[in-house]
């Protein structure tokens, strides 16, 4: 036991002496694969669905996306302030302050997250009729969905902000494992449960709960006091310290607040959806929405990869390997996001046509349509992503909210409210690139302003060590 503490130890170390691209990919690679996995559960109800049930339970489906996010954007205001934190920590070598942070986190995500859903069954009728459900058989979906797979949103947030500690103190490969055991277990479970036994969507609610529980057992088990992590979960960190509470949440402000922009501007789309195209643009939507998740969360897999090496080597001064690791995620996520960007343009009717069959060709249709306007910059679009992360690993939430916020409300929204009005339906799909634009070039400006700083910074050590 004491070997394998000490093997993990070396890991949280090698951060600061490791080269920059091996522990990239060395962390990033598990960051990707299990952020496609965690995004596959959610695609492969939607594949189940429009296969077995119809095009309408995607459209409830997709009704029920900004209420699950809510619960995404309660795990990160606290898993990411929690797991940035412990990357300071671990970087300034303070191992025992790292644990309590560990404790604090699990205890604030699991109430904060049970408040949530009980608050959420008690107005479940008037939320979904708020999120755009006034098609009786698009509300009814809706409804069998959400009153089930609420269980699975409290588990499997639970689980993803404690793997999130897992790869903070170096072991990205047991992370990735999580969410390969999760995804897993959900193709099984919704093959099961919607296709044998034709569930339909409460099947697929159901299949989201029985991977969740699996991968929370995992997580824990791998936290447990006797086990081989360097930060383990313990009673005694359980009672809250507001002090630490105060910092997490100030951290994670900027993760919150995008996952929140994000519901509100789901909220928003489908409504604007709703009015210039019906439950056909809705279902259109729900299509590009689940590949939007597999295309953008390899970007913000890189994100999760690269921001522990910059927060631990700013924690540790190492303001060198903070440059170059922020240079080479930015230069990969660009090359990524070209790539698909081609392979959007070129084949976007093939892509679609997964979630649905030849009585759907209208609809699979307009969504190949939304498809290639969506990601008409995606090239740019990961190095907004990528960027903002030194901002969060840097301890400054400011900056990484403001460029958070611009993508998903302060451009996006008044430009998902006018486009429509002047060019239609086309108007709500072109939203979204003008507000990557526009998040770009703020983005960039605020990078600017923080490499100069972080040269002086190098400058000052340079000239330290010369005397």
């Amino acid at each position: 036991m004491e070997k394998e503490i000490a093997n993990n130890m070396r890991n949280v170390n090698e951060m600061g002496v490791e080269s920059i691209t091996k522990l990239i990919f060395k962390f990033s690679v598990p960051a990707i694969v299990g952020t496609l996995c965690s995004a596959a559960q959610n695609i492969i109800n939607r594949i189940f669905v429009g296969q077995e049930v119809g095009t309408d339970a995607i459209s409830g489906l997709t009704i029920c996306f900004p209420i699950f996010i809510i619960f995404m954007a309660i795990s990160m205001l606290i898993g990411v302030g929690g797991t940035t934190l412990a990357a300071l920590r671990l970087g300034e070598k303070e191992y025992d302050e790292a644990q309590v942070l560990l404790g604090q986190a699990f205890i604030l995500i699991t109430g904060s997250l049970i408040v949530v859903a009980a608050l959420m069954y008690m107005f479940i009728e008037p939320l979904l009729a708020f999120c755009g459900a006034t098609d009786p058989i698009v509300y009814g979906y809706a409804k069998e969905y959400l009153q089930v797979t609420t269980i699975a949103m409290v588990i499997s947030n639970i689980g993803l902000s404690l793997n999130n500690f897992i790869r903070v103190e170096g072991n990205p490969k047991v992370a990735m494992i999580t969410q390969l055991i999760s995804c897993a277990v959900v193709v099984v479970s919704n093959y099961i449960f919607v296709v044998i036994f034709q569930w339909g969507v409460s099947g697929a609610a159901s299949g989201n709960i029985v991977g969740s529980a699996v991968s929370f057992v995992w997580v824990l088990s791998y936290f447990r006091p006797n086990g081989k992590a360097v930060l383990k979960l313990k009673v005694k960190n359980f009672k809250l310290q507001f002090n630490l509470i105060k910092n997490i949440m100030i951290l994670g402000i900027p993760a919150f607040l995008m996952q929140i922009s994000s519901s509100a501007q789901n909220l928003i789309l489908n409504r604007v959806l709703e009015a210039h195209g019906g439950t056909m643009a809705l279902a259109a939507v729900g299509i590009v929405m689940s590949l939007s998740t597999i295309i953008i969360l390899p970007m913000i897999g890189l994100n999760q990869g690269v921001q522990p090496i910059m927060g631990y080597n700013y924690g540790a001064c190492n303001f060198k390997r903070v440059k170059k690791a922020l240079g080479i995620a930015t230069l990969m996520a660009v090359i990524y996001g070209s790539i698909c960007f081609v392979i959007i343009q070129l084949f976007p009717d093939k892509i679609v046509s997964i979630f649905g069959s030849d009585k759907d060709i209208a609809i699979l249709e307009l969504a190949a349509h939304a498809f290639k306007i969506y990601f008409l910059v995606l090239p740019i679009v990961g190095a907004s992503i990528v960027c903002s992360s030194y901002f969060q690993a840097s301890g400054k939430p400011i900056q990484a909210t403001i460029i958070n916020l611009c993508r998903q409300v302060l451009v996006y929204i008044p430009i998902l409210l006018v486009l429509p009005r002047f060019f239609d339906l086309d108007g709500a799909w072109y939203a979204q690139p003008v507000a990557d634009v526009a998040s770009f070039m703020i983005c960039m400006t605020l990078t600017f302003f923080a490499m100069r700083e972080l040269n002086k910074r190098i400058k000052f050590q340079e000239l330290r060590e010369d005397n």
